[in-house]
């Protein structure tokens, strides 16, 4: 069954797999923040150019997650 057909019964089962999909890709691109932070302090010495390009990039991505976050209760102020 598609989800198309999901909906058209008002089966709410796309919605958890689909969140379910959101929250995988989530934790790919957190791993992915990791490997670039950790590259980029590396290169820092040597290739301060790049070393930025990799932060940018990392930063680019941790905005991406911080923007798709489910709703939910709000995170404590520090």
């Amino acid at each position: 069954m598609t989800d198309t057909d999901h909906a058209a019964r008002g089966d709410h089962q796309p919605t958890a797999v689909l969140l379910q999909h959101i929250e995988a890709l989530r934790g790919a691109l957190a791993h992915a923040v990791r490997l670039l932070s950790h590259s980029a302090g590396r290169e820092a010495a040597d290739h301060p150019d790049h070393a930025e390009r990799l932060m940018t990039t990392a930063v680019h991505l941790t905005d991406l997650i911080a923007r798709t976050a489910p709703a939910g209760p709000a995170a404590p102020s520090r």
